[in-house]
């Protein structure tokens, strides 16, 4: 067996040990997970989560220029170690002498921190939204258009969204139940596109009003499920972003006038 197979056996190996462990967190945690209040009960195991996340990075940070041999007998500190390895892609390129044995905390902590924690954001993100007395962008676009619209941009994969919630959202009335649109346009960078979505919701709504754009990061989401932020930029920044919607047809033109600051 190669170099370069034993290393993929090692990674299948971690990645089957830490579904098992998923697995069994989803059973431990079935109650919880099917709670009438499912969101406190995902947000209090999220927060657990990052805590141990919080801790680790201290921790981490100190032991870069302290070492104390007591810590290797100390299970979150072993489960920290582990947790910076698998963020730094360590077993993406290393040997494991057996690696059906590469269970233990390396799959614990993959299983937990990496895939349960996935688990659960994505869990959370399904979840309708309760804003009580936000109204919607009032889109004077026909309702058809609008409805076209998110074809379009769902097609083109430029968002992620249900289309009641899309169309609740450019509607006129108090939106209190809604799923936030996942906004898919990103920069090199792998961030939101923010200038992206500042142009599309001028083009939608003819200007981006500051109360729009303080609506936008209520209603807009970015890939990992965080309000997305936006100000109005300037129409150099915003023409650059233009020719992303060209083909969604419906769409305004980009108007000319300047937003307000």
């Amino acid at each position: 067996m190669t170099e370069q197979k034993k290393i993929e056996k090692t990674k299948k190996a971690l990645k089957e040990n830490a579904d098992r462990v998923l697995a069994s967190l989803k059973s431990i945690n079935k109650k919880k997970l099917n709670s009438n209040d499912k969101r406190t009960e995902l947000d209090k195991l999220l927060t657990q989560i990052y805590e141990f996340e919080a801790r680790a990075k201290k921790e981490y940070i100190k032991v870069l220029f302290v070492w104390d041999d007591q810590l290797l007998y100390n299970w979150d500190y072993n489960e920290q170690i582990e947790y910076f390895r698998l963020k730094q892609g360590f077993y993406n390129n290393i040997l494991h002498t057996n690696p059906n044995t590469i269970g233990n905390t390396t799959a614990w902590v993959y299983g937990k921190y990496f895939l349960f924690k996935e688990y659960l954001e994505n869990e959370l993100n399904k979840l309708p939204i309760n804003e009580i007395g936000i109204s919607g962008f009032n889109c004077k676009l026909p309702e058809s258009t609008i409805e076209g619209i998110h074809q379009q941009m769902t097609e083109q994969k430029y968002i992620d969204a249900e289309l009641d919630s899309f169309k609740a959202i450019f509607g006129k009335g108090a939106v209190n139940e809604f799923i936030p649109v996942r906004w898919l346009i990103q920069t090199p960078k792998k961030k939101a596109n923010k200038t992206a979505l500042f142009v599309f919701l001028k083009r939608m709504l003819g200007k981006a009003s500051n109360k729009n754009i303080e609506k936008a990061k209520v209603f807009f989401v970015d890939s990992e499920g965080n309000g997305i932020e936006i100000k109005t930029y300037p129409n150099s920044d915003a023409q650059n972003a233009v020719g992303i919607f060209e083909t969604i047809i419906g769409l305004p033109p980009l108007p000319d006038q300047k937003t307000k600051s």
